[in-house]
């Protein structure tokens, strides 16, 4: 089941293609249904999945009262677009302000600040700290990463009060620890108010050095193109240490431009400009046209300077260690390490069931002629992100729906998280130790409290593992 954004719950790939649909003489149904009317135009013209709906076939309809009819009969526009989507498309989704949107791009939500994984054990849920944004009210309260609170308001957490922690803009959590595998009350109740928020996603960084190696370490929480500048600032910092060895984290980042994801690998590597990046397949109408008119817009090439015209800071390596979950390593997290593995070493680390298998990338579709941005039409602020095309490195390679599975399985543990980025961090140590030629087994999760992972706090996100 798709999720559909409302207020107040809180990749951008640019494109010009002849709008077909545009052209079959119907003109736009009647004012009262001006939403679905835009909702059927772009998804005939983009969306990936074209060819598995029948409804948005382009022989559909005999006369402009037919498509009329159908439309005007849609219902909300919720249910219309999910109709008109197929059932097992999980990221693409329909949002009723565009401008909440916009701002998840640039890193910006209403937020208290921390990021968790909401777990249940006997019916009663809690939430395990796993990372908190720098600045944000979480962290002026001294809330820590393994921290885990399991009340809301003085009450116990359930299925149906979790939601207070992402719909109201104040509340209270109070802390728990396990004791002999049961949740015991701490006395500790912290409140917090959500408020917009804007993450660096450049969330931690270190530079270490063991046996005769210099190992750079980077936690990466999301491919955001404001940010990049200061992302190639940081890379200069390594480029100046002479690494020998480089971890790039990417255990929370559940995806973002791809722009960003190809800049970042040019600072990992630095000799693969102009080569292949990745291959785009669109949905068939769209593959022909393209391929008829610009094939080389079907292949995306490794660049060198970042979207503001910066040469990119370099550290020409030819091995990588990228650090994973199932949970939320995600869309162009996987891009990078699919489109790196045919040129450089690429040594995974995370869960054994792989990452979380999503290789399609997407855009903004708004209601305006060209479907972008400009002269939108004013009577509402709905707005669609539906996949648009599947991407494949240059072998031809796909990232599986299973995910990537990982070449060293460790899965994070609730009773040990450790601190990211310090190399005793259980899964940073992993890579340390492979660095240094020592048996690193593999080692899973141990569950000591039988609970059971329900999901986090990015899942309430609009661009929650997306590709754009």
């Amino acid at each position: 089941m798709k999720r559909l954004f409302w207020l107040p719950i809180f990749l951008v790939f640019s494109l010009s293609l002849t709008n077909c649909e545009n052209d079959d003489g119907f003109d736009n149904v009647l004012e009262s249904n001006e939403v679905n009317d835009f909702i059927y135009r772009g998804l005939n013209q983009f969306y990936l999945y074209k060819d598995d709906v029948p409804d948005l076939a382009n022989n559909r309809f005999n006369s402009r009262e037919d498509r009329t009819n159908f439309i005007s009969r849609g219902g909300e526009p919720e249910a219309f677009f999910e109709r008109l989507t197929i059932a097992s498309d999980r990221f693409s989704f329909i949002i009723n302000d565009f401008e909440v949107l916009e701002q998840s791009f640039r890193g910006t939500s209403l937020s208290s600040g921390m990021k968790f994984n909401i777990n249940e054990v006997e019916n009663n849920r809690y939430i395990v700290i796993t990372d908190i944004v720098k600045g944000s009210p979480a962290d002026n309260a001294g809330i820590k990463r393994g921290m885990i609170f399991n009340r809301i308001n003085g009450n116990l957490i359930t299925v149906n009060n979790t939601s207070i922690l992402f719909r109201s803009i104040s509340f209270s959590i109070s802390e728990a620890r396990f004791s002999n595998g049961n949740l015991v009350d701490v006395n500790n109740t912290i409140s917090l108010t959500r408020v917009e928020v804007t993450e660096n996603p450049i969330a931690t960084t270190s530079i270490i050095e063991e046996e005769g190696h210099k190992i750079g370490y980077l936690q990466y929480n999301g491919f955001t193109s404001s940010f990049e500048e200061q992302l190639n600032n940081e890379f200069a910092v390594f480029k100046a240490a002479n690494l020998t060895d480089f971890v790039l984290d990417l255990r929370y980042n559940g995806g973002g431009a791809v722009i960003t994801a190809n800049s970042l690998c040019g600072m990992i590597t630095g000799n693969l400009s102009g080569q292949v990046f990745n291959l785009r397949q669109w949905n068939s109408d769209n593959q022909k046209a393209i391929q008829n008119d610009d094939p080389e817009s079907l292949i995306d090439r490794f660049i060198d300077k970042t979207t503001q015209g910066t040469t990119l800071n370099s550290l020409g390596l030819n091995k990588i260690y990228i650090i994973t979950t199932k949970e939320r390593t995600a869309s162009s997290s996987e891009l990078v390490i699919n489109s790196l593995k045919p040129y450089i070493d690429v040594v995974v680390i995370g869960d054994a069931q792989g990452t979380v298998g999503k290789a399609q990338a997407s855009r903004t579709v708004y209601d305006s002629r060209s479907f972008s941005r400009s002269n939108i039409n004013p009577a509402h602020t709905y707005a669609m992100q539906p996949l648009i095309f599947e991407t494949v490195n240059k072998n031809g390679e796909g990232v599986p729906k299973s995910g990537i599975i990982p070449d060293i399985i460790a899965k994070e543990d609730e009773e040990n998280l450790g601190v990211l980025g310090d190399p005793s961090e259980p899964l940073f140590r992993k890579a340390i130790d492979n660095i240094l030629g020592k048996d690193v087994q593999s080692a899973k999760r141990i569950h000591f409290n039988n609970s059971t992972y329900i999901g986090n706090e990015a899942m309430f996100s609009p661009v929650y593992q997306r590709m754009y």
